[in-house]
């Protein structure tokens, strides 16, 4: 599985993880494990689990997976994609919810969620073989997005902190906040447009998003512009300039800095690795200071 992974951008298929006894997963790629039969024992990191039929693991990027022992009859089926497809999926899911998720690591499949789950396989296995379709790239994020969605929507009945405990009114005006970011975030970059156009400070935008993801509103405008950064990179053909121009900055060297600051590699050479620079996870994004410059 390490050889397969390791090569693509997204994957998928069936392991026994028998190779993980001496070998330990580790990638730069989102893992999901659906077991499918039997049982295992591995060791996330430091945490011991059993796995058993019927059951989930998400595993985040650069966490170690190791085999420690199975069943004869065990079966799982894996699916690997970059974090940036996952940022491409999921811009609205509250990130407390990949918190949780990461957090228990293993999740039933109950039988809400087990035909979202059979489908996912079904269609994620199909798009990664179909490699003349001109729709392919598409056809993963959306599948990312539809499993991740289904997933998300059961757990806001478990989990009622992932249904805003805030006010109505901070709901309302943080959603307002996520509606003109999409709109606006390739031509407008301060706290400040956006209090305006809600009509409140800036001080108060910055109490409502903290309420909300513990992040400030420059956190969330550099995440978005970071991930559309990454898609634009990896998916197109503009130059860095025109690249640069296209997101707002004032030219290509502050873009260059601003990438380098989450990144640490400067936008062209991400472009010719993809696949080997480590790509900051939204709890990473610091929550810098109103008047903080690049």
């Amino acid at each position: 599985m390490n050889e397969v992974v390791s090569t693509q951008m997204y994957a998928c298929g069936n392991t026994n993880l028998e190779s993980l006894k001496e070998h330990p997963f580790t990638s730069d790629k989102h893992l999901v494990l659906l077991i499918e039969e039997g049982s295992a024992k591995v060791l996330i990191d430091d945490d011991q689990v059993l796995a058993t039929k019927n059951t989930m693991i998400f595993i985040r990027p650069q966490t170690e997976l190791r085999l420690l022992e199975r069943s004869n009859d065990f079966r799982s089926f894996y699916a690997v994609f970059l974090l940036s497809l996952v940022h491409e999926a999921t811009q609205r899911i509250e990130p407390a919810f990949f918190a949780i998720v990461f957090q228990k690591k293993i999740w039933p499949v109950v039988p809400e969620i087990r035909a979202c789950v059979e489908a996912f396989k079904t269609m994620f296995r199909y798009s990664c073989s179909d490699f003349d379709n001109p729709f392919r790239h598409d056809m993963i994020v959306s599948l990312i997005s539809i499993f991740i969605r289904g997933f998300y929507g059961l757990l806001q009945k478990q989990y009622p902190s992932l249904q805003s405990s805030q006010s109505i009114r901070t709901n309302a005006l943080f959603r307002k906040f996520l509606h003109l970011l999409e709109e606006y975030y390739m031509i407008e970059h301060s706290v400040q447009f956006y209090a305006e156009q809600m009509y409140i400070s800036s001080k108060y935008l910055t109490q409502i998003t903290r309420k909300v993801t513990q992040k400030t509103p420059k956190a969330l405008i550099d995440f978005r512009l970071i991930s559309e950064s990454i898609r634009l990179l990896e998916k197109t053909d503009l130059s860095i300039q025109e690249i640069s121009n296209k997101l707002g900055f004032p030219d290509q060297s502050y873009f260059g800095r601003f990438f380098r600051r989450y990144l640490h590699v400067s936008p062209a050479i991400y472009r010719v690795n993809p696949g080997k620079v480590r790509i900051p996870q939204f709890v990473e994004f610091k929550n810098k200071s109103l008047s903080e410059k690049i």
